[in-house]
């Protein structure tokens, strides 16, 4: 019995730390450069008019772009934190904004910026 009770309160705190939500890629358009740019459904969330999501944007030579991001209901961004990975899935670069520096700038009409911000809002 106490090696049942043991075996399942590690089991239950285990269960704390792994992650059961997958990313939901959804397709939201295509740069001048040919980059595929999606939204994680899965992970964004919106509260008080302000939403963070994630986006990935995925080049023709197999490397892609992974970045998290604040928007405004009133038409403002802030970049959160990025990674890069190469073709094989390995990261090689990544950038987190101090809370405290975080800056907001206004959505450019007929960006990919707009888009993101229509398929939030």
């Amino acid at each position: 019995m106490k090696k049942t009770m043991v075996a399942l309160a590690i089991l239950l705190t285990c269960m704390g730390f792994i992650p059961i939500d997958a990313a939901n890629w959804y397709w939201i358009g295509a740069d001048s450069s040919g980059g595929q740019w999606y939204i994680d459904n899965q992970s964004a969330y919106k509260s008080n008019g302000v939403a963070v999501v994630w986006v990935k944007i995925e080049k023709e030579d197999g490397t892609y772009i992974l970045f998290q991001e604040e928007i405004t209901r009133d038409r403002k961004r802030a970049f959160l934190q990025s990674v890069t990975y190469n073709a094989n899935h390995e990261p090689v670069d990544s950038y987190t904004v101090d809370p405290w520096m975080k800056q907001y700038d206004a959505v450019t009409p007929d960006s990919m910026g707009e888009v993101i911000y229509n398929s939030v809002w």
